[in-house]
């Protein structure tokens, strides 16, 4: 007889009309159901014992043996317990017949001629409780076997706890020795705490003390490292970097003047306006000189490394090495665009903050970095020097016609879309939004008030 390799629910269909068979498995083709046929009970008990069937149907009438009889051998003399019997009846079996079927095991009945939406229905109802049937005995299997391992920890925690009351005893000798030593480890603890703070304090002290020497010998232009960590800093926390980072962008600010030392006092004391070439040249190494000094002490490598190159360019333009972009530490472009801010705006006096930025501007993808710059603008909002410069932050996608950009519009890459001054229209927030579709945006841009 023919058998569907057909995964999922395995199927038994027994009748000794060959008609019948053929409509099975019509009604079977395609149902995601394993179908199997037999033309006779034995041929039936055979292939169930061969294929293990989840459901089986049969007629009633059979060439070798009745229906019932081919039910109760199934469900008496094989391991198919579990199996599900669909008994089908011809249209003249009385209601005896059923009951008889009810009492040799039989799940469910059909009459012929069978109707496929109603076998496929019954079929459908016996997988979904064959499965949880199958998933109970799996259920509890595990249960059993949960229940042996129980008993083992059971006497295995016995077997512990004569153990654990004989350590209990040695522990309880022991309290004493291991409170004496706690209070020991405590306050070696307290003595380490200590010993770091006044670690900290020594090491900020020297900060302090080698960012007033550098002070001490720029009379013209006093305060000039304090201002400059202060902006830097804030430009380091909008961005929204780790504490350390900032921290360490802090130090390098109050020091990134440090390598003035090497130079003569005479020098140190005249204005920048008054150097000449040959004093400027030698000027602009002084951030290399200032490396060089602090990568020789313990703790000063990356603070040493960030003022070696704030006097890089962003289009690999600067010193000493030439560096381009993001391969310039980003502490260093940071204070690069904080010192020059500091020099426009507290030293040169006759500039205003909107100046100031227009100069900051031009210099954005040749010597400073667009995002640092934007931070800036943040700054100088929150830190007003006194002048009619007013700005406000907007995203971009909120810009509206006849707003007057205070900044230049960025990508992420860093590529200028809009330069600061650039008064919208509504033809700009279109060309805009179709450049977003495209790249995305710096969040934000300052408009002027």
């Amino acid at each position: 007889m023919e058998t569907f390799a057909v995964p999922d629910i395995n199927v038994l269909c027994v009748d000794s009309d060959p008609a019948a068979l053929q409509a099975y498995t019509d009604h079977f083709e395609k149902s995601g159901y394993c179908l199997h046929t037999a033309g006779s009970a034995g041929e039936g008990i055979d292939k169930a014992r061969k294929v293990s069937p989840d459901i089986i149907i049969s007629a009633v009438i059979l060439s070798d043996m009745d229906g019932f009889d081919f039910c109760d051998t199934i469900k008496t003399q094989t391991h198919l317990i579990s199996s599900k019997i669909l008994l089908i009846f011809d249209s003249a079996s009385a209601a005896t017949d059923k009951a008889r079927g009810i009492e040799i095991g039989a799940d469910d009945f059909l009459h012929k001629p069978v109707q496929k939406e109603e076998l496929l229905a019954k079929v459908k109802a016996f997988s979904r409780l064959k499965r949880l049937q199958d998933d109970l005995v799996g259920t509890n299997r595990k249960l059993e076997k949960a229940l042996r391992k129980l008993k083992d920890y059971k006497k295995a925690l016995e077997s512990k706890n004569s153990e654990l009351a004989d350590e209990k005893r040695m522990l309880e000798h022991s309290m004493k020795q291991a409170s004496l030593m706690a209070e020991q480890r405590q306050k070696a603890n307290n003595e380490l705490e200590a010993l770091i703070k006044k670690q900290k304090e020594d090491f900020y002290s020297l900060i302090s003390i080698l960012s007033s020497a550098v002070e001490s010998k720029r009379r013209y232009h006093v305060g000039h490292s304090r201002r400059v960590a202060d902006i830097a800093v804030f430009i380091a926390r909008k961005m929204e970097l780790p504490k350390p980072a900032v921290r360490t962008i802090k130090i390098a600010a109050l020091l990134h003047e440090i390598g003035k030392l090497s130079f003569p006092d005479e020098l140190l004391e005249k204005s920048p306006e008054a150097f000449t070439q040959k004093e400027k040249t030698a000027m602009m190494h002084h951030p290399v000189k200032g490396s060089a000094l602090l990568e020789k002490f313990s703790g000063f490598q990356e603070v040493a490394d960030i003022i070696k190159h704030f006097h890089e360019k962003v289009d690999g333009s600067g010193s000493p090495d030439g560096l381009r972009g993001e391969q310039i530490p980003l502490g260093s472009r940071i204070i690069a665009a904080a010192n020059v801010f500091e020099n426009l705006v507290f030293r040169k006096e006759e500039l205003t903050t909107e100046q100031v930025f227009e100069g900051l501007e031009a210099e954005i993808g040749i010597r400073f970095d667009p995002h640092v710059v934007h931070c800036l603008h943040a700054y100088a909002r929150e830190h007003p020097t006194g002048d009619v410069f007013s700005t406000q932050e907007v995203r971009v996608d909120h810009i509206e016609q006849g707003m007057v950009l205070a900044s230049g519009i960025f990508t992420l890459s860093g590529a200028k879309l809009l330069p600061a001054g650039t008064v919208i229209t509504e033809k700009i927030i279109e060309q805009i939004d179709r450049y977003r579709q495209k790249e995305p945006l710096k969040g934000t841009v300052f408009v002027k008030n």
